[in-house]
């Protein structure tokens, strides 16, 4: 048995044809929060377990998945990142864990949490006990330290529970560690571009979190998120890009951004500074 106080459950991802998949940055950014808070995790990561919804491979998804899950003790369990396309999975994840640890708190995020209205989804379809909207480095980190101090996570002030939803937005993104990355060894960003591209020690990023518009169709604008857009520094983000050059020997980044350079009013300077930083570090080579 592993003793655990965070056991991330990274939910399967449907891929489109051509396209590739690679572990999320949101829950590299947790385990770093957690790692500096010096808590344990690991991860069962779904997406080696299944690759399409169809009944069959569901049956068999949820037999592996909670085979695997008892291999862990944990103070709690993360699930997520959680999208639309998932709900058939996570409500395998969901019944294996409540089986597994009826008594272990599950917590959801990702960017369908941020769908105002959809709360009943999480808690009376899914049936997690709570949920996190917007940023979690601080949120899980919270969360663990309630139940090991206090004994009950109500005493943590950033979930979501049913009748009482909290935003939690990290002003300074500056601030946040760099994304854990020992678990990004096998991303694969296209199937179409690794067969034609010899740069494949790649990287995915994010530089900025939020959405200045407010389309229905999407959760980036959503008016829970309070139309709010955070950057990072020019310097921020080239320090992780060093970083990612001199450990990992990652050549070719890739941007995930919800909008990049979004204002038009300070565009033209925002890309300035970014190339005027990169030259002077010399990684354009």
């Amino acid at each position: 048995m592993i003793n655990v106080d965070l056991l991330l459950i990274n939910p399967p991802f449907h891929t489109r044809n051509g396209s590739g998949s690679f572990f999320p940055l949101g829950l590299g950014y947790i385990i770093s929060s957690v790692i500096d808070h010096g808590y344990t995790w690991n991860v069962v990561d779904c997406t080696k377990m299944i690759h399409s919804f169809y009944e069959t491979e569901l049956l068999n998804f949820e037999e592996e998945f909670f085979s695997e899950l008892k291999k862990y003790s944990p103070v709690i369990i993360g699930i997520g990142p959680c999208i639309t396309s998932q709900l058939r999975a996570l409500k395998v994840i969901s019944n294996c864990c409540r089986k597994a640890f009826p008594t272990i708190p599950t917590i959801a995020g990702g960017p369908l949490t941020l769908i105002e209205g959809q709360e009943w989804l999480f808690y009376d379809n899914l049936g997690f006990d709570y949920i996190i909207r917007g940023d979690g480095e601080f949120a899980i980190p919270d969360a663990i330290k309630a139940i090991k101090e206090t004994g009950e996570i109500e005493n943590s002030a950033m979930l979501s529970k049913r009748g009482c939803n909290i935003l939690n937005e990290i002003d300074d993104i500056d601030t946040l560690l760099f994304p854990y990355r020992g678990l990004h060894n096998g991303d694969v960003f296209s199937t179409r571009r690794s067969t034609v591209n010899t740069l494949q020690n790649q990287a995915a990023m994010i530089t900025s979190r939020g959405c200045p518009y407010s389309c229905n169709y999407c959760v980036s604008g959503n008016r829970m998120a309070k139309k709010k857009v955070r950057k990072r520094s020019a310097n921020n983000i080239i320090l992780e890009m060093e970083d990612l050059n001199n450990k990992c020997g990652i050549n070719d980044v890739i941007f995930y951004d919800d909008c990049f350079f979004s204002n038009t009013k300070t565009a033209a300077a925002d890309i300035k500074l970014f190339c005027d930083t990169l030259l002077e570090k010399e990684l354009h080579r």
